[in-house]
């Protein structure tokens, strides 16, 4: 089951879990109560969790891992809470591309199977399930009103209280995917386009570009040409800036009043670009194909840094593919990738401060809703190519030891 290891101490805290009678790896336990049955602890010290009594009588106090894990799967109840079954919500059955924040304690996933869900993260509960007609690969909210794109090229926009769809569905021009969203200022919202698929004809052309919407007329008022391949994020600044990452290997720097490029990277990512995120004040966190994680100064879009794991097999921050990268604090960040492990980082530090191995296949996305509160989307298959059930996986933090290294975990 989901583990938390952090490093320093060698100390960790997990749920050890009665399954009642258990089937194969392919099947779900036949007992779905999936009850707790002991809590392994590592410091021999026990406590109420006052903010979970109605639900976990006990839980672990570990100074280097999570306090516990949750995991969220396909026709079972959330282990913490046996009185809301009947109102559980089958998981998604395919894998959670990525997770957008909506509140403290409600997530966006969005997944192959061609559905986002809305989830309260509290009570490990699906709200609503908001349909496409392609895969749902990318969604963003802001007060009152949330967004979901598909790989099919549709658009469609909620009312962030009720989930009820705010009109028709807004269709791409150009008939191809959205990769990527998010809102800007003056009633306007920014879309990236998915890289352009294998088996599609050379000869016809793929549009590559970044466009802003008008909400209220929904349609392009603006393009923003540059990228030469799928954009994977955008991150919206001040000054009707936009930076946006590709899988061509570049990140860019956007005007989206006068719609034009102001400043491009090298490429210094050896393959896709997946994911980015913020850090500080000019900083960017970036991560890709080739299994590193790099800084970037923001203002001049130049390197400053790398991150590397030397537990790794070649030195790099991860041993397969990263997907995702989110911030968690002011100084650290989370990565979730294709090796099954999701590590945190002080960008201080060249090395991982604390790695979570969910036990569940590959990690497509990661997403922090408090420096306490961790969350991740499976895939549903691992390097056996073994199918698994696409899973939501969380981790709740010690408030002491959150988002908080200290020396002895970063020099061990």
């Amino acid at each position: 089951m989901a583990a938390g290891v952090g490093r320093g101490q060698g100390r960790y805290a997990c749920l050890a879990l009665d399954e009642g009678a258990s089937g194969s790896d392919d099947e779900p336990p036949r007992d779905p109560s999936f009850q707790i049955s002991s809590l392994l602890l590592t410091d021999e010290r026990r406590e109420v969790a006052s903010d979970y009594s109605a639900t976990i009588s006990t839980a672990t106090k570990a100074s280097q891992g999570p306090l516990f894990s949750r995991v969220f799967r396909q026709k079972q109840q959330p282990i913490w809470d046996r009185e809301e079954s009947e109102k559980m919500v089958s998981a998604h059955r395919s894998g959670i591309w990525r997770i957008s924040e909506l509140s403290p304690t409600q997530v966006v996933t969005c997944s192959y199977d061609k559905t986002a869900k809305v989830w309260d993260m509290m009570r490990g509960h699906c709200e609503k399930t908001l349909s496409h007609s392609g895969a749902a690969l990318c969604a963003a909210a802001q007060e009152g009103v949330a967004v979901t794109g598909s790989g099919a090229g549709d658009l469609r926009l909620w009312d962030s209280k009720t989930w009820t769809p705010q009109g028709d569905v807004i269709k791409d021009p150009n008939q191809q995917g959205i990769y990527s969203v998010a809102f800007l200022l003056g009633d306007r919202l920014a879309t990236g386009a998915t890289q352009r698929p294998d088996e599609w004809e050379p000869t016809r052309k793929w549009d590559h570009t970044i466009k802003i919407w008008n909400l209220r007329k929904r349609e392009v008022i603006g393009r923003c040409v540059g990228h030469t391949g799928g954009v994977s994020k955008l991150i919206p600044e001040r000054d009707h800036r936009l930076v946006s990452c590709s899988e061509d290997g570049t990140v860019r720097v956007w005007h989206t009043i006068q719609n034009k490029g102001l400043s491009v990277s090298r490429k210094e990512h050896r393959g896709r670009i997946y994911s980015m995120c913020r850090m500080g004040d000019n900083s960017l966190i970036t991560v890709g194909q080739d299994q590193i994680v790099r800084r970037w100064d923001l203002e001049s879009l130049t390197l400053s840094g790398s991150y590397a794991d030397s537990l790794t097999k070649e030195n790099k921050a991860h041993d397969a593919t990263i997907f995702d990268v989110c911030k968690v604090s002011q100084n650290t960040f989370a990565t979730a990738s294709k090796d099954a492990s999701i590590k945190i980082w002080d960008e201080r530090q060249k090395g991982p401060v604390r790695v979570l191995n969910p036990d569940d296949g590959f990690v497509y996305s990661v997403c922090a809703l408090s420096e306490q509160f961790l969350v991740a989307g499976t895939q549903g298959r691992d390097h056996s190519q073994k199918k698994r059930e696409p899973n939501l996986v969380s981790w709740v933090f010690p408030k002491e030891s959150s988002g908080k290294v200290d020396a002895a975990q970063v020099e061990s």
